[in-house]
């Protein structure tokens, strides 16, 4: 995963690439809890298909108050929040 900050309007959030998706809860993604700051985090996935084509070719915004919420996990010694790309929101 990279991570970068960006601007997006007024937003200063931490962007979050994701390279390929879980494919629990029907699409989810591993999101380190460290990476969301008061707002929340923006979310790039670019996985693609077999065609080329970026599965998830939008940016995505999740909240830091539904990621307490979400289920979490432990890969290679980091706290994940396991985010369902259903429940994100399209900027």
């Amino acid at each position: 995963m990279a991570n970068v900050s960006k601007r997006e309007g007024s937003l200063c959030m931490i962007t979050v690439t994701i390279r390929k998706p879980l494919w629990k809860n029907g699409g989810s993604v591993g999101i380190d809890e460290r990476k969301f700051d008061n707002e929340g985090v923006l979310v790039k996935i670019d996985y693609k298909n077999k065609y080329g084509d970026k599965v998830y070719p939008h940016t995505y915004k999740f909240s830091k108050d539904k990621a307490d919420n979400c289920e979490k996990m432990v890969w290679k010694n980091t706290t994940l929040k396991v985010i369902p790309i259903r429940e994100m929101e399209i900027v």
